[in-house]
């Protein structure tokens, strides 16, 4: 699957979930990561500082949807991710029993 082939075999996937919700949609996607290769590292978005991330790995956002966006804080991490070139980004989020397809996202914040 052409998807997979561009996050190499390391994903760093940064999460909130606030219900739990989005954590069983992430620990479903290490199993279907793990049965290709690819070692996935956790980190929860509210203990984590987006500018001392590894950009050098592949880069998975997950939060869940709350009231037609997310919350102030997980929009805060988003914007504070440092600009990087060829890094692969991709995200997934959650809506009570809802979740969207994965997105790969070219370039995460123009400059």
């Amino acid at each position: 699957m052409r998807g997979f082939n561009m996050l190499g075999t390391q994903v760093n996937l940064y999460y909130y979930s606030g219900t739990g919700n989005t954590l069983l949609v992430v620990k479903e996607m290490i199993k279907i990561f793990s049965a290709r290769g690819i070692q996935v590292t956790l980190h929860k978005i509210e203990y984590t500082d987006p500018k001392k991330i590894d950009t050098e790995k592949a880069i998975g956002l997950a939060f869940p949807v709350a009231f037609q966006s997310t919350f102030p804080f997980v929009w805060n991490f988003l914007k504070a991710l440092p600009q990087t070139e060829g890094t692969p980004v991709f995200m997934i989020d959650t809506m009570m029993a809802f979740m969207r397809s994965m997105h790969a996202v070219p370039q995460f914040l123009p400059s």
